[in-house]
């Protein structure tokens, strides 16, 4: 990694215009715990070869502010940094796409949320999923429109073999990428912006096509980084619903995962044991697929959602510190850095909330990523001394 000087991570806030005072206390309070437990990741980020981040969340991530901040940060040190997640096209499931792609369906096609499922565990890391079980009179396709062109396009689906899929001008190449995941890649000639990808059986009973994300083919080597969210989603909704998080992260190898998850954890009335037992899962879990991946857990930001403040907030903090400690992970106390009880109320008063006092502004997303990788710095640079 290319060590900058903090300055000019310091610089970058000069398009905020908030309050100096709350910058200054939210820098003196930042710094994460258990850091040591994080050594394995600084070393590899500090060499600069092949590194990768992966994020997981709820809304607060799934809107994109904040994992994009994440990654103009890392940029801003001198790390030449490729976003290479699987991203979902949200506005088929009441959401908003991600900026410059408009993504339309043809045919029965459904789009399927981890969050609201009650039995189905057939979701990968984007939490949501594209399903079409009947072909009907009309070859079912997608449609898609982008910003900028791609040579190569992938999506990710439950492995099959009974769909197969064509686009004009493309040709089509299918690979395992996991025990239960396959990846479908197209190919074209020349770069293109507007494409359609069709998709039909090749048997007479077909089962349920399940896509689960799209993305441009990703360079090799280099800073990779990836963020998933699902509005509303919890450690349970990962360790129960989302039957294939473990099985994706195993295929991709990360070098740090940061699980900024939390904020809905603390509005379900948990006891101690009963949220434990989902944040051990979810850690554990990773363990097992990946031991040699450092992961860093980041608590929910100060909220006073509807007027009431998270029922189960002191016992989601209190986990979350107990986890780290048991399974040697790092944790960033994001409720504290922001100034503890109610400061969402300064935040807000800054422009950096937004008036449901549960999620930021863009800029308040910009700032939360900004002091996590900050203190991601400081970390390391205790690490070298």
């Amino acid at each position: 990694m290319k060590w900058l000087s903090v300055l000019s991570l310091v610089l970058t806030f000069s398009v905020f215009g908030q309050s100096d005072t709350l910058l200054a206390w939210c820098r003196n309070r930042d710094t994460i715990q258990f850091a040591e437990n994080l050594y394995p990741f600084f070393t590899k980020w500090e060499k600069g070869n092949g590194v990768k981040v992966i994020q997981l969340g709820d809304s607060h991530v799934q809107m994109g502010h904040f994992p994009q901040a994440v990654q103009a940060a890392f940029t801003a040190l001198g790390d030449s940094v490729e976003a290479s997640s699987f991203w979902f096209p949200y506005g088929l499931s009441g959401g908003f796409n991600a900026e410059g792609i408009i993504v339309d369906t043809v045919g029965a096609w459904k789009s399927t949320k981890m969050v609201n499922a009650t039995s189905d565990t057939h979701f990968a890391l984007t939490g949501h999923s594209l399903t079409i079980a009947e072909t009907g009179d009309e070859t079912p396709h997608l449609e898609f429109k982008l910003d900028q062109s791609t040579a190569d396009f992938q999506f990710l689906i439950e492995t099959t073999k009974k769909w197969d899929f064509s686009c004009a001008e493309a040709t089509v190449e299918r690979k395992s990428y996991s025990t239960h995941l396959s990846i479908i890649t197209l190919h074209f000639p020349k770069p293109k912006r507007r494409f359609e990808i069709f998709a039909f059986p090749n048997t007479r009973k077909a089962d349920t096509l399940r896509v689960y994300g799209f993305r441009s083919t990703p360079a090799t080597g280099g800073f990779q980084f990836q963020s998933y969210g699902s509005s509303g989603g919890k450690y349970a909704d990962y360790v129960d619903k989302c039957g294939y998080c473990f099985d994706q992260l195993k295929a991709e190898k990360p070098d740090l995962v940061i699980l900024s998850l939390g904020t809905n954890d603390a509005h379900k009335p948990y006891t101690e044991v009963e949220f434990y037992n989902y944040a051990k899962a979810m850690v554990s879990g990773i363990r097992e697929t990946s031991s040699k991946t450092s992961i860093l857990l980041t608590t929910k930001p100060d909220t006073f959602f509807k007027n009431l403040k998270p029922i189960s907030e002191e016992v989601v903090k209190n986990v979350l510190e107990r986890v780290a400690q048991e399974y040697d992970c790092a944790l960033w106390n994001l409720s504290d850095v922001m100034g503890g009880n109610d400061s969402i109320l300064e935040w807000y008063m800054s422009g950096l909330a937004s008036a449901d006092f549960m999620h930021f502004t863009p800029k308040g997303y910009q700032l939360q990523g900004q002091l996590l990788v900050e203190a991601l710095v400081a970390a390391s640079k205790s690490k070298v001394k």
